[in-house]
C-alpha cells in the first residue's frame, strides 16, 4: 500500500539489515519492508505479538496488546496535532476519513483536558484541576453527556 511507513525504497535502509542481507546471500528475499526475519521475509503476525507481550513481562511492566499500542500511537499523534492525512498513511488506512471515524474523539481540546487529568493523577501541578464529572445534574431533557459538556464549557470560561 502506498504511503505505508513499513516500506523503504533504499536497500541500505538499516545497517543491521544490510549485514543480514550479506549473510543470507541468494536466500535473501527483498520485500522492501523494515521488519523482516534474517532472510528478509515478513514475520508471522503471531510471532510479533508474542514478542511484544514478552518484552513488558521481562521488564516487569503491565502487558498491553500490540493493537492497543497502535491505538495509543494514533491517539497520541492526532492529539498532538499530527495532520490526519499523515497519521492515516502511517496507520495504513486507505482513507483519512476512516482514521477520523475511528479517532474522532481525539480533538485538541479533549486531548488537553485528558492531559490535564493525567497530570493530576500523576501528581503534576496543573492550573485548573478537573473534577471527576459534571458539577451539576442533568436538567430535564438533557443527557449526562450534555450536562458534562456544558460544565466543561463553563469551567473553560472561568
Amino acid at each position: 500500500m502506498a504511503g505505508r511507513c513499513d516500506r523503504v525504497g533504499s536497500p541500505d535502509r538499516l545497517p543491521g539489515q544490510a549485514a543480514e542481507r550479506l549473510v543470507a546471500g541468494e536466500a535473501w528475499t527483498d520485500t522492501g519492508h523494515l521488519f523482516v526475519d534474517p532472510l528478509g521475509v515478513l514475520p508471522r503476525p503471531s510471532r510479533i505479538s508474542d514478542r511484544f507481550a514478552a518484552l513488558p513481562q521481562a521488564a516487569g511492566v503491565p502487558v498491553i496488546r500490540l493493537h492497543d499500542a497502535r491505538h495509543s500511537a494514533a491517539t497520541l499523534m492526532l492529539g498532538n496535532g499530527t495532520p490526519v492525512k499523515v497519521a492515516s498513511e502511517m496507520l495504513g488506512h486507505s482513507d483519512p476519513a476512516l482514521t477520523m471515524r475511528i479517532y474522532r474523539h481525539v480533538l485538541p481540546s479533549m486531548a488537553q483536558e485528558a492531559g490535564t487529568a493525567l497530570s493530576a493523577l500523576l501528581g503534576v501541578a496543573v492550573d485548573k484541576p478537573l473534577t471527576s464529572g459534571p458539577a451539576r445534574a442533568p436538567e430535564a431533557g438533557e443527557s449526562p453527556g450534555q450536562a458534562g459538556f456544558a460544565d466543561l464549557q463553563e469551567r473553560r470560561s472561568s
